[in-house]
This record gives structure tokens, sequence and C-alpha cells, in this order.
């Protein structure tokens, strides 16, 4: 049912969510342009530059799933504001002191904010639009998190280089913390939108017989490989540049950034194409994402014999692709647990994707450690192609779902 209350205009809505999507962002799309800075503060090697992002996965991955639920139940509103706090205030926080292991708890808590602002919106824009309209809104929020990850990268790149990691995340998180709240704040919610205040425990066993439903396992099984292909992109894609083809720092964070504005093309694109050319299938263009990215991938795997044009349409396939994904599986999963039920399929998909984004960097740092960057990126490029396969599998279990209604 679409909603059109009084005095409330969908486009403005959708901005809201967009700015909001871009701030929260910065940190988690910007992350790779300060590994190198935190890697000199403090000397540390690939495995462990690898634990920041997995710090940062691992607090989204414990309240992932409840923040869908909490969605459902208090609307997104309340959660937009409570994750922007949590963002900015732990972006500030961890600049207090110059100490990983500070840092590293400040990253956690970073994530369990970022991972509630993912499914907040999610019910605006399935009630705001129609089928045909719901792949571009999605896609044009969503492309919040290349956006904000590119002016992340460049900002964080900025400040780092004058005033190290510590001034980077004190400016960020102010920002952060600013644009959420003020987003929460002029977000007018309908009243249809506020939650249905049931019990918790009720919201959780509904999670647990949509978590049962073969569609979403296979978007979510898709989704977990191509996270995984997009975390290491986020993480490791400056430092490879760096340590592995002799680039400064500043020159990776600007190709960095240019991946994530592509990123921002590709959100649209895919889910303009998924309204149009695949009459409402989120999923075909998904397998695209996955062959693509392993392409960009293979690519990069020869940093150190090839030039800088090379390298920059690998960030372009990367960001397109590797990135490119994401609001399509949003959409996917949330059109399956429909408008009652969305924030609690989205949470379940993003639980199991963070649950595989936090051991990928793990493994590709203890690759690239090891064996060497080419190694990492040839992975990296075999999980984008096992994507497809899951991808593929549930178009077709989607056509014969709608052959049968």
């Amino acid at each position: 049912m679409l909603l059109t209350p009084r005095g409330e205009s969908r486009w403005f809505v959708l901005a809201l969510f967009t700015l909001s999507m871009i701030a929260g962002s910065m940190l988690y799309g910007g992350i790779g342009a300060l590994v190198p800075y935190v890697g000199r503060s403090f000397g540390l090697p690939h495995a462990e530059l690898g634990l920041i992002a997995t710090a940062m996965v691992v607090g989204g991955l414990v309240t992932v799933a409840i923040s869908g639920t909490l969605c459902d139940r208090y609307g997104d509103k309340a959660m937009l504001l409570e994750s922007g706090v949590l963002m900015g205030g732990s972006m500030m926080a961890a600049a207090i002191f110059p100490n990983y292991i500070w840092l590293l708890a400040c990253v956690f808590v970073y994530g369990i904010g970022n991972a509630a602002s993912n499914p907040a919106g999610t019910h605006a824009i399935l009630a705001f639009f129609s089928r045909e309209q719901r792949g571009l809104a999605m896609g044009i929020r969503q492309t919040g998190m290349p956006v904000g990850g590119a002016f992340g990268s460049l900002l964080f790149a900025l400040v780092a280089w004058h005033y190290g990691y510590r001034g980077a995340l004190l400016i960020g998180g102010a920002i952060v913390l600013a644009i959420c709240t003020a987003a929460a704040l002029l977000y007018r919610q309908p009243k249809e939108l506020c939650g249905e205040h049931v019990a918790i425990t009720k919201l959780l066993k509904d999670i647990g017989h949509i978590g049962k439903d073969p569609r979403l396992i296979l978007v979510t099984l898709a989704g977990m490989l191509l996270m995984s292909v997009q975390i290491i992109f986020i993480v490791f894609f400056p430092i490879t540049l760096v340590r592995g083809g002799a680039y400064s720092a500043e020159i990776a964070a600007l190709i960095f950034a240019g991946g994530h504005f592509s990123a921002g093309a590709g959100r649209l694109v895919w889910g303009r194409l998924s309204d149009r050319r695949y009459q409402g299938n989120r999923t075909i263009p998904m397998v695209y994402c996955g062959v693509l990215s392993a392409g960009a991938a293979t690519l990069l795997s020869g940093i150190g014999h090839i030039g800088i044009w090379p390298v920059c349409v690998a960030a372009f396939g990367l960001g397109f692709a590797g990135e490119g994904w994401f609001a399509l599986a949003m959409l996917a999963m949330a059109e399956i647990g429909g408008e009652d039920h969305a924030g609690g399929a989205v949470g379940f998909g993003i639980m199991w994707m963070l649950a595989a984004a936090a051991i990928a960097p793990i493994l590709i740092g203890a690759v690239a450690g090891t064996a060497g960057y080419a190694m990492a990126w040839q992975l990296t490029a075999a999980l984008g192609l096992l994507a497809a396969i899951p991808a593929l599998l549930a178009t077709r279990m989607m056509r014969v779902r709608a052959a049968e209604e």
C-alpha cells in the first residue's frame, strides 16, 4: 500500500535517508584510506590491519538482526537517530586515546550503529514507492554508501595527512552526528510506519520463520560472497596500491574514491535495470555483478606489473559491480519479507552477510602477508564468480513462485 501523507514528499523522505546514509558510511566505506595511517602509527602487519574491519563488522553482526526487528517495532525515525548517535559518538571517542585496542573498541561500537542504519528507511521506500520505482529509489538511497565512502576517503586522507588518523576521526564523527541527528528530526514519520508494538519475542520468532524461506537463503548466500568482495575492496585496495604498487597514500586514496563514485553509479544503474529491464527481478543483475567484480579483481592481481590506467579500471569495476550490488540484495530481501517483516528479513540477510565480512579481511590479510597480493586478489575473484551461482538459483526459484501465484 502506497502512502502519500499530507505535506510529505516521498523524494524529500528519500533525500533524508540518503544523506544520513552518506554520513553514516564515511567510516565504513572510507576505512581503507585510514588504514595506511593507522598502520604507520602503530607499525602493524596486514593481518592486524584487517582486524580494524573485522571489529567494525563484528559490531554490526552482534546487533543487525535485532536492529531490523526494532525497526519493525519502533519505526525508522528512532533507529536513524540511535544509529547516528552511536556512529558519530564512537568515531569521536576513538580520537581521545592513541591506543590500538581503544581504536578497535570504538570501531566495534561504530559497527553497531552502522548496522542499525541499514534497515532504517527500508519501510519508507516500500511504502512510499511502487514496485516499479523501488529499484531506483533503493539505488538512490544506497548510493549513500559509496558516495559516503568516497567523501570519507578524501576527507580522512586530507585530514590524516596533517593531523593523523585521530584528527580525521574527530572531524568525521562530528559530521556524522550532526547530519544523522538533523535527518531524524526532519523526518515526519507517518503513523502507519511507526511500527507494531508487539512483543520482541514474537518478532524474533517471525524472523526465524522468514529465515526458512529458500529464496531469502539463496539471496543471502549470494550476498555473503559479494559482501566479502566488497569488504576486501574497501579495506585492502588502498594498502595494495601503497605496499604492492608503490603508490603514495594520497594517490591511492584518490583512486579509491573514484572506485566509490563508480559504485554510486552502479547502484543506480543496477537498480534501474532491475525495475525496467528485468521487471522487478533483483537477482539477475546480482549475477552480472559477481562476474564483473571477478574480472576487476583478476586485473588488480597484476599489481606491480600493470600501470595506473589498468588500476583505475580495476577500481571502477570493483566499485561498479563489487559494491554496486548491495541495493539489489537489500530490496530483494525486503520484498521477500513484505511490508510487515521487511526489517526482519533485511536484518536476517545482513546478519549473515556481516558474518562473511568479518572473516574475509582476516583471511585476505593472511593471504596477502604470506602469498602476496596477486594470490589475495585471485581469491577475491573466485568469491565473485561463486556468488553468481546462488543468485542464478534464486532467480529460478522466484520465477517458479511468481508462476504459482
